[in-house]
C-alpha cells in the first residue's frame, strides 16, 4: 500500500497502515466486489481483484485510464475482458517497479535492467 500512497496524485493517508494483509485478505472474502467466500476452495486471488480492493488509494488519473481502458474494450467480442484486467495488474505493479531503489531487494526479472541503470 505504501507504494500506491507514493504515486503522484494518490489521497494522502494519516496514521499507519489503513490496511494490512490480514484485513485485504478478509475484504477479499466478504466485499461486493470480490466475493471470495462465495466462491469454491481453491479459486485464485489475480492482481486484478486486489485493484478491486485498492481502488480507492489510487489517483483519479489512474482511475480514469482504467475506466477508459474498460470503455475501450467493453464491445469487443475477442477480448473476453482480458484488456482491463491486464491494465489493473499493471497498475498495481506500477507503484513497486517504478521505484525499486525504495525496495531492498528488486523482484528478479528486474534486478538486471535496474543494476544497468544505475551509476
Amino acid at each position: 500500500m505504501s507504494g500506491i500512497r507514493l504515486q503522484p496524485g494518490a489521497p494522502r493517508h494519516y496514521g499507519g497502515s489503513n490496511r494490512t494483509i490480514i484485513k485485504q485478505a478478509y475484504e477479499m472474502l466478504v466485499s461486493d466486489r470480490t466475493a471470495f467466500a462465495k466462491k469454491p476452495i481453491g479459486a485464485l486471488v489475480t492482481l486484478d481483484k486486489v485493484f478491486e480492493l485498492v481502488e480507492g488509494n489510487l489517483s483519479n488519473e489512474k482511475r480514469t485510464d482504467i475506466y477508459q481502458i474498460a470503455e475501450r474494450f467493453k464491445n469487443d467480442s475477442e477480448d473476453h475482458g482480458w484488456a482491463l484486467r491486464v491494465a489493473k495488474a499493471i497498475c498495481l505493479l506500477e507503484s513497486f517497479v517504478i521505484c525499486p531503489a525504495r525496495r531492498p531487494i528488486s523482484p528478479p526479472c528486474w534486478s538486471m535492467k535496474w543494476a544497468r541503470q544505475r551509476p
